[in-house]
């Protein structure tokens, strides 16, 4: 990897294709790869990444690099594109996410906006408006003016509810049961997050069809605006009561100086949560996490730890470790002691499934012992439906040999 110079962000606001032509206009002066901004450039670099990798978003099970400096990885949850120095550098300031990772639902957009030479079969403009839409605020910054009415989905959006950010709007509803023909909608003003547990109105369904069908103003988005003169308030829906869930920040040190390298290797992973890029070192010293669990796939155990803000959550977040991690996790088991035996079944079952598939000569040494084997494993098998069965749940089924 060789170059005559460092690039200067200054001089960059857009890169061609290379071929000669410029893909959409972010500002007034064009580069290209081949003459960045006067300075020459060889090449894009590289980067090192391959299957097993650490990424912000889990380990990556598949890598394909896309282009020179351009790398695609996708793990169990997530993709991400990770950007080299030299293809980071022809990205403004404003668009670079915290890291040199952009991840394959939005931010991707970034990636193909700046290096269309990547992504040949994308339109660029359709790649800059994008970036109008979502992170209109990054590209005033890396363009150095504002955005007008009618150029960005995002921006408009933002005009409309400070336009009526006294107001209350509606946009969820459900049927309202005790009339035909309305709806019932928590309302909340435009400048603030929905909140279902808001003041509650009583509004005719005809109204949220009419809406749809016209859109509304622009930077509307389907918000209904309540007019008390019109819309009957109803009682709002009672708001719950969340027990903030506690936070565990303890990490016991490894009896092993093995155990203690595997933990030192998940502290040092980097993940990205809402928007942020952190070491899970960093996640469990600032916020802690919540909880642990284990899931179980093809006979393997996979082990997590996880962060949700209240006990009474549904969702929550959850960071892949190794048992010694696990192990060494202050943070409660999650699962039940019937989960827990449901894994081990589980196991015991692929265990026995898997010795079954082994064929050693009838007769032999080899033979004996495997069938021993096979008996030992069944009665496992037999012995944890047994134990799960006594619970009432759903029977398992004994095993076969």
């Amino acid at each position: 990897m060789t170059h005559t110079n460092r690039f200067n962000e200054a001089d960059v606001n857009r890169v061609s294709s290379g071929h000669g032509r410029m893909s959409g206009t972010f500002s007034e002066k064009g580069q290209t790869a081949a003459d960045f901004g006067g300075l020459q450039v060889k090449s894009w670099g590289s980067v090192e990444l391959r299957a097993g990798d650490s990424t912000p978003y889990g380990k990556a099970q598949n890598v394909e690099h896309v282009a020179d400096g351009i790398a695609f990885a996708s793990t169990a949850g997530h993709g991400a594109y990770k950007l080299s120095r030299e293809r980071m550098a022809a990205i403004p300031a404003a668009f670079r996410m915290g890291s040199s990772w952009f991840e394959e639902d939005v931010e991707w957009r970034v990636v193909a906006a700046y290096h269309p030479d990547a992504f040949p079969t994308m339109d660029p403009a359709d790649s800059e408006q994008q970036l109008k839409d979502w992170y209109p605020d990054q590209w005033e910054k890396a363009n150095g003016r504002e955005l007008l009415m009618g150029e960005s989905r995002k921006k408009d959006e933002q005009l409309w509810a400070e336009a009526h950010k006294d107001d209350l709007v509606a946009t969820y509803r459900i049927a309202d049961p005790d009339n035909d023909g309305y709806v019932l909608a928590p309302a909340y003003h435009p400048t603030e997050e929905y909140d279902q547990y808001g003041p509650r109105f009583r509004i005719n369904a005809d109204e949220f069809r009419q809406l749809r069908r016209e859109g509304g103003e622009p930077g509307q988005s389907l918000r209904l605006v309540i007019d008390p003169s019109r819309h009957e308030q109803v009682a709002p829906v009672e708001r719950p009561v969340l027990t903030q869930a506690p936070r565990y920040r303890s990490i016991a040190p490894a009896k092993t100086a093995a155990a203690q390298a595997r933990i030192d290797k998940d502290l040092d992973r980097l993940w990205r949560v809402d928007g942020r890029v952190r070491s899970l070192r960093q996640l469990i010293e600032e916020e802690g996490v919540t909880g642990k669990s284990v899931h179980v796939q093809s006979g393997r155990q996979i082990f997590t730890m996880s962060v949700q803000e209240h006990v009474e959550d549904s969702s929550k977040i959850s960071f892949e470790v190794s048992k010694a991690t696990w192990d060494a996790a202050d943070a409660p088991d999650d699962r039940s002691p019937y989960q827990v035996a449901l894994q081990e079944h589980s196991r015991a079952q692929h265990a026995h499934e898997k010795l079954g598939k082994q064929t050693p000569q009838i007769g032999s040494d080899a033979w004996r012992e495997h069938r021993e084997k096979l008996r030992i494993s069944k009665e496992k098998v037999t012995a944890l439906s047994d134990k799960i069965n006594s619970w009432g749940k759903e029977p398992l089924k004994p095993p076969t040999d």
